[in-house]
């Protein structure tokens, strides 16, 4: 082995611990772009750091025993020493993003599924909301079709049966109407009557009743989604805002954030307006982040998989 492959060992190696690290102690801000806070620390540590780097060092040297002669081996390694560093390497070569495409190979799948009770708030001209529990998903307000749930855009959200029935019998409305209607008419475009536009209504809402209305309903259709998600959890320790609006717009989960005291949810105003990767208040029971949106990536990952089980191709880790 040259210098250079020794330095690229080295390299792979490093970069190795410090995933298995951070999986055993850090709850949050892995990649350490901010001050670390105790609200960045699990409270329970999983794992042990002891054996890991020898672990680690191991794989790194069995990869480059494995690839130029083409062999097939098992490492075999117990949970409690092994499995943190076991999950960086798999993690760090790529293959654990090809087996669970959902846990993407950046900052967001960094955080991983051991983040315990975790309602995922995705706000934008659509909007739905998750629960999950150890990365496994409990609940969500997501149902038959996309119109049912949190008030969006230009869709009701949940909306009463009998609202179809009188449209349909007292005001002469057919199907199709009635589907447009609720799809393309209504939400924050309805309430506003002008646009569905988050930034415009905000911008408007000084001076239009119901542009200010609009907002104040989206902030309260999703305060109540959390809780319920959050009864459904048995509790909070995470809310994750992702979406065009609940990446970048402050005011909305300012509104949305207010009176959820209750579930340990503390907002940082500068934090907030700042649109920070994580906008709680330092000594918040809930951790309260940002996180950006990857759905192209997803779909491209999906897509790719398709096309390679058909005979056109594999995974380019390269793109």
């Amino acid at each position: 082995m040259g210098p250079a492959e020794s330095d690229l060992i080295d390299a792979y190696w490093r970069a190795a611990n410090y995933l298995a690290v951070g999986q055993i102690y850090l709850l949050g801000n892995p990649l350490v772009r901010e001050p670390l806070e105790l609200q960045h620390i699990k409270p329970r540590l999983l794992g042990h750091w002891g054996t890991t780097p020898g672990l680690n060092f191991v794989y790194a040297h069995l990869n480059r025993v494995i690839r130029p002669r083409d062999l097939d081996m098992i490492y075999v390694a117990g949970p409690g020493h092994g499995g943190p560093g076991m999950v960086a390497n798999v993690y760090l070569e790529g293959t654990y993003s090809e087996v669970y495409p959902n846990v993407s190979d950046d900052t967001e799948g960094m955080l991983g599924p051991d983040c315990g009770r975790v309602v995922i708030a995705h706000l934008g001209s659509g909007a739905s909301m998750a629960a999950v529990h150890d990365g496994l998903p409990i609940d969500t307000t997501m149902a038959f079709t996309p119109t049912a749930g949190l008030m969006m855009g230009t869709r009701t959200g949940d909306l009463d049966p009998g609202i179809i029935v009188h449209l349909l019998r007292d005001h002469g409305m057919n199907a199709g109407e009635v589907e447009h209607l609720v799809n393309n008419e209504s939400g924050l475009r309805g309430v506003s009557g002008s646009t569905a536009d988050v930034r415009s209504l905000l911008e408007a809402g000084a001076r239009d009743a119901r542009a200010d209305r609009a907002i104040t309903m989206f902030g309260r259709t999703a305060r109540k989604a959390i809780g319920a998600l959050a009864a459904v959890l048995g509790g909070i320790d995470q809310l994750v805002f992702t979406g065009g609006i609940g990446e970048h717009a402050p005011v909305v989960r300012a509104e949305i954030c207010a009176g959820l005291e209750y579930l340990g949810v503390v907002i940082d105003p500068e934090r907030n307006a700042r649109n920070d990767a994580v906008v709680s208040a330092a000594d918040a029971r809930c951790g309260v982040r940002t996180i950006t949106a990857c759905e192209d990536v997803v779909i491209a990952r999906h897509t790719a998989a398709l096309i390679g089980s058909r005979g056109g191709g594999g995974r380019d880790r390269g793109n």
